[in-house]
């Protein structure tokens, strides 16, 4: 079977921000597989006879071979993934057999997934501020609604609120009405938007009003 190159003439690849993709690394592996668990053997040469080290590093954007930008080859269809030195991932694709169609299907899936916000670059503004990802800056802050608890004050919410501060986090509570038997704080507190969170909606129990200002409590809140 004919060789063929995975990339060339030394395609470059660029970070989350634009910008040559410096220390990165590059996971080529068995189609519609994740290459980082299931790599495919791949070559310097078109012959087949240098096999090349995973994962491979990127130089100013380039694979870089002994500090030399470089081509890679292989002789199936390959699955890919490329992350930034930081380990986020800049790109994947698993299958180089895909249309563009099929590619950007396959794009607009992942950005829909639990891993979509890693795919999206972030940088705050003001000097000195770092790349980081938009999922890395949203689980800055954690509310009780990322566990599935019900503002509406309609379901019990406890199970959910219980998981939201077990993560040891200060727990923002959006406005509304939350139910709840009882939930213990071991470490975190409680921001609300002036929430009304009541024990019992039915029978007119323990009521907290919270604020915009943090609401420490102590183990074994409610």
């Amino acid at each position: 079977m004919t060789m063929q190159p995975i990339q060339q003439p030394f395609s470059q690849y660029s970070d989350l921000n634009g910008t040559p993709l410096q220390n990165g690394q590059i996971f080529i592996g068995v189609e519609n597989q994740n290459p980082e668990t299931n790599p495919l053997v791949v070559y310097w040469d078109a012959a087949g006879t240098q096999p090349a080290a995973q994962p491979l590093t990127t130089l100013n954007g380039y694979v870089s071979r002994d500090g030399t930008p470089a081509n890679i080859f292989t002789n199936a269809a390959f699955s890919i993934t490329v992350r930034n030195k930081k380990g986020c991932i800049v790109y994947n694709s698993l299958s180089s057999a895909q249309s563009g169609g099929s590619v950007i299907l396959t794009f607009l899936a992942q950005m829909a997934s639990s891993i979509g916000s890693s795919l999206i670059g972030f940088i705050q503004a003001g000097t000195g501020a770092v790349l980081r990802t938009v999922q890395s800056k949203l689980r800055d802050t954690v509310s009780v609604l990322d566990f599935g608890a019900d503002a509406t004050g309609a379901t019990d919410s406890t199970a959910a609120m219980q998981a939201a501060h077990n993560t040891g986090k200060v727990i923002y509570y959006p406005a509304g009405i939350y139910s709840f038997g009882k939930i213990t704080i071991a470490a975190g507190g409680i921001v609300g938007d002036a929430s009304v969170i009541s024990s019992n909606v039915n029978s007119g129990g323990t009521i907290l009003k919270t604020t915009n200002s943090p609401i420490f409590n102590p183990i074994g809140l409610f």
